[in-house]
């Protein structure tokens, strides 16, 4: 039940590699399953792979063309506690049809996972890679200590998921953290979730939320929005948003939010948001910050009577949206 405290560190090396159809325990006389439930190890998930480190060592890692597809736990899980951190790449791979079972904790399982506890950082490259059709998150990332919570993807498709597709949380655990979200998302496709979101980035500590989202997805969500990011505490969201394509959700297309003393710095280039359920893009700072929002080339269209684009500043920060080459209907709400 305790996590070994180790200075070593685990570097994981696949090339070429399958893992299919793992962690089924049909019989619990012949599994470690109830010894595990009963002793409360928190080891006890039957992933297609698994990782745990503990202790003042990290964990690296690097894949490619490989493909853990149909195991019952998660495809893969990566857990770190301690003063290291979780750095990697991921290259021509899959992670498919994950999570059939319930594991222990009771709870379903993702296709890509990754737990970091601790002052080091979170940092995943994948390239080319698919994470589809699982049955909880597609790519489940969670830093929760001090440190940076990096994603860097190009070419990642993740559709057909129950939960939210992409899921990025920083310092959940730990609000006092610094750390923040860094993204650099190219050609990304996260569509289709089946019950909740396409992405969704929350930073509940004292970093922010900073970087790019180019000629990506995250559309046809029938449940919940297309894009979410949240940033709860005193940092800012800062993203530049380029060929961004939020269509036919049920929820909002783009939801931004800051709870914080932090502004909403927002770039949005080239991009659509149409057809979805509830506002386009809305976005809303709830504290001393405020917007500054520039827009140009996109389409931002309400269906039916719901609202376009919505900047909602509620205390005592200002906003300024600028709007150039757009489409944008019905026109603009904003309050404050």
């Amino acid at each position: 039940p305790d996590p070994i405290e180790s200075g070593a560190s685990v570097h994981v090396s696949l090339n070429r590699v399958n893992v299919f159809d793992t962690g089924m325990a049909e019989d619990q006389a012949q599994s470690s399953r109830g010894l595990a439930e009963e002793a409360g190890c928190p080891w006890a998930d039957f992933d297609g792979m698994r990782f745990n480190e503990g202790g003042n060592g990290g964990i690296t890692f690097f894949f490619r063309d490989v493909n853990f597809s149909g195991n019952f736990g998660d495809g893969i899980e990566f857990d770190e506690i301690g003063d290291g951190g979780v750095e990697g790449t991921v290259v021509n791979s899959s992670f498919n049809d994950n999570g059939a079972q319930l594991q222990f904790p009771a709870d379903v399982e993702d296709g890509f996972d990754i737990d970091e506890t601790g002052p080091g950082d979170l940092r995943l490259v994948m390239m080319n890679t698919h994470v589809n059709d699982n049955i909880d998150e597609g790519v489940d990332l969670d830093e929760n200590g001090s440190g940076d919570a990096a994603f860097t993807a190009n070419g990642l498709v993740t559709t057909g998921n129950v939960d939210v597709s992409i899921k990025l949380s920083e310092s959940e655990d730990d609000p006092t953290g610094a750390g923040d979200i860094i993204l650099e998302l190219r050609n990304v496709t996260a569509d289709g979730s089946l019950d909740s979101r396409g992405a969704r980035f929350e930073e509940f500590g004292e970093g922010g939320v900073v970087g790019s989202i180019n000629g990506s997805s995250f559309s046809d969500n029938p449940e919940n929005d297309g894009l979410r990011v949240d940033e709860e505490g005193d940092g800012s969201i800062d993203l530049l948003l380029r060929r961004v394509t939020t269509n036919g959700n049920d929820g909002q297309g783009i939801q931004m939010t800051e709870n914080g003393a932090g502004d909403i710095l927002l770039g949005l280039n080239g991009s659509e948001s149409t057809g979805n359920d509830n506002t386009a893009v809305e976005l809303e700072e709830e504290d001393a910050g405020g917007h500054d929002v520039t827009i140009r080339g996109s389409t931002i269209v309400g269906k039916d009577t719901e609202k376009s684009l919505d900047v909602i500043e509620s205390d005592a920060g200002s906003s300024t949206v600028s709007i150039r080459g757009s489409t944008i209907a019905p026109a603009p709400d904003s309050s404050g």
